[in-house]
């Protein structure tokens, strides 16, 4: 840039100096051969402005030609610097590049080495893991130990104060044993008379249709009353089937099974009074009430301290009545029995005192047309009924009254 200057002005300069020979020639022969001419020298004069004023242009630009080389001599000193700077920079630059290949590699290593402990860490963190696991058991079982241990403890202080009373006891026992097989010849000869005794009783009481009982109950606004075979008043019972049932096998009535043993065991005279009961009615639910009426009469009768045991019905209805469970038995009794096929029945136990616990007993019955109060087994309808009150019919209950379970007897 700096050549290329030199040039133009080299250029100015030869043809400012043409001018001045071609102007100076023009002016010498102007005077030459027409001196006084005015028009020739009004054209020389301007000329010569002309020729001032292109030498003041030439000095501007002269002047603007000096600026520039100043110009182009700072830019070039520029360019010299921001070459040096350009490859300070790119020897900087490889030196950067190198230390990023170092970092890099440096980063890769340390990836690496991060992975490797990460994959530690999980192991030893899964290891605590199950360290912890460990630890817990080990405590629980601890606490277990503990426990157990203080169990066995109290277990053995109870079963060393046990051993001294028996030990106690050992004597006593003895004794008691001599005195018993002193006195079992007494008690052989006494259980010897009494046998014959039962059976000289047996023999004396085996008569058929000896035991009449009288039954009374509403029904429909109507007084009924029972009647025998032959139309008398009062209902007789065979004597050798109630002595056979009342002197033999009981069940306990803590255990549901025992209600459905005793209803299973067949009874002639129970069959009768279930025929002529139902054989009072013209419908089904007509029937079932009735028979629930017949036992609703029957009076109310505590069982013994003793007697825990469900009591047959052929009993209930010689001796008269019963309490919830004997009257629950003989009306399931007469239902299942009644006419060709019966009815379904059920059991149910209640909590007549809203404390949680089963202190009464109902049945239920599956019959047409009734309604009310029901509980459900299986798909099927039971319908409630009260065996010891004369207020409720078929599917009435006391509101009081919670239903806990269904025992099955049929």
């Amino acid at each position: 840039m700096f050549s290329y200057s030199r040039v133009i002005y080299g250029a100015l300069t030869t043809g400012v100096a043409v001018l001045c020979v071609f102007f100076a020639l023009q002016a010498g022969y102007v005077n030459l051969v027409i001196r006084e001419h005015g028009l020739w020298k009004t054209m020389y004069r301007e000329t010569l402005l002309e020729r001032n004023g292109l030498s003041d242009q030439l000095a501007n630009a002269q002047h603007d030609l000096s600026q520039a080389q100043d110009k182009a001599g700072d830019q070039q000193l520029e360019i010299d610097q921001l070459t040096g700077s350009v490859a300070s920079l790119g020897t900087q630059r490889d030196l950067l590049r190198v230390q990023n290949g170092q970092l890099e590699s440096a980063l890769l290593q340390l990836t690496a080495e991060f992975q490797t402990s990460n994959q530690s860490f999980g192991l030893l963190k899964e290891q605590s893991r199950n360290l912890s696991l460990r630890l817990n058991e080990s405590t629980e079982r601890l606490a277990e130990s503990t426990a157990r241990s203080a169990e066995l403890e109290g277990l053995l202080g109870t079963a060393e104060a046990e051993l001294v009373d028996l030990r106690r006891n050992i004597t006593a026992v003895k004794q008691e044993l001599d005195n018993l097989a002193g006195s079992n010849e007494r008690l052989l000869a006494l259980l010897a008379n009494a046998s014959d005794e039962v059976r000289v009783f047996e023999a004396g009481v085996s008569l058929q249709g000896e035991i009449y009982r009288e039954y009374d109950w509403y029904y429909l606004g109507q007084k009924h009353w029972s009647k025998g075979t032959s139309a008398q008043r009062g209902t007789g019972f065979n004597r050798s089937e109630y002595l056979s049932l009342a002197v033999g096998p009981h069940w306990n009535d803590t255990d549901e099974d025992s209600f459905a043993k005793v209803l299973n065991i067949p009874c002639q005279d129970v069959k009768r009074l279930a025929d002529y009961l139902s054989g009072q009615a013209a419908t089904d639910i007509q029937r079932v009430n009735n028979i629930l009426k017949f036992v609703q009469y029957l009076p109310y009768i505590y069982d013994a301290p003793d007697d825990n045991y469900v009591r047959h019905p052929l009993e209930t209805l010689v001796e008269g009545g019963g309490d919830c469970e004997d009257t629950s038995v003989l009306a399931a009794k007469l239902l299942l029995s009644a006419g060709n096929e019966g009815y379904p029945v059920v059991l149910l136990t209640v909590d007549s005192n809203a404390d949680g616990e089963a202190d009464h007993m109902m049945i239920g019955v599956s019959v047409a047309g009734a309604s009310g109060d029901f509980y459900e087994v299986n798909g099927t309808r039971y319908y409630v009924c009260e065996t010891t009150s004369t207020t409720y019919g078929v599917g009435f209950k006391p509101s009081n009254y919670s239903i806990m379970a269904a025992i099955p007897v049929g």
